[in-house]
């Protein structure tokens, strides 16, 4: 559930940082979403689950 959360939260810092053109502040948020889906093993099974339906 904490990777869920995680890339939600980074997607809220990804428009943040992307609307007041804070480059970094857009990369945490792009890091803060895509790294909870490669290393929790839960959002890799929906990910696998996604693909094959």
């Amino acid at each position: 559930m904490s990777g869920i959360l995680t890339s939600l939260c980074g997607g809220l810092v990804l428009i943040a940082g992307w609307q007041y053109r804070h480059k970094v502040a857009g990369l945490l948020g792009l890091l803060m979403v895509l790294l909870p889906w490669l290393f929790d093993c839960r959002l890799q099974a929906m990910l696998g689950h996604a693909f094959h339906a």
